[in-house]
C-alpha cells in the first residue's frame, strides 16, 4: 500500500513520455507527408487544402492502425488474465 505513490508516479511519467514522443512522431510524419504530396518542401500556410487533407488522411490511417494493434493486444492480455484467474486455485494464507 505504501508503494501506490511510486506506481502512480511511474504511470504518470510513462503517459507523459508517450504523449510527448507520439506528438513529435506524428508531427514529423505530417511534415514528411506534406512534402511528399506537395512534391517539394512547403510551409503549411502555403500548402493547398488537398495536400494538407492527404497528409492528414495518411496520419489518421497510421493512428487507426496503432489503435487497432493496441486494442488487439489489450484483448489478448485480458483474455489470458481471465483464463489464468479461472484456472488458479485459491491458496489459504499461511499465517
Amino acid at each position: 500500500r505504501n508503494r501506490l505513490g511510486i506506481a502512480s508516479g511511474m504511470l504518470s511519467i510513462t503517459r507523459t513520455l508517450g504523449q510527448t514522443a507520439g506528438i513529435a512522431l506524428l508531427g514529423a510524419l505530417f511534415a514528411s507527408m506534406l512534402t511528399h504530396y506537395a512534391g517539394k518542401p512547403v510551409d503549411i500556410g502555403n500548402a493547398s487544402p488537398v495536400v494538407i487533407a492527404s497528409a492528414l488522411h495518411d496520419q489518421f490511417l497510421l493512428v487507426a492502425g496503432l489503435i487497432g494493434i493496441g486494442l488487439v493486444l489489450s484483448l489478448l492480455a485480458w483474455h489470458r488474465e481471465r483464463r489464468a484467474a479461472r484456472t488458479a486455485t485459491i491458496q489459504p494464507d499461511a499465517a
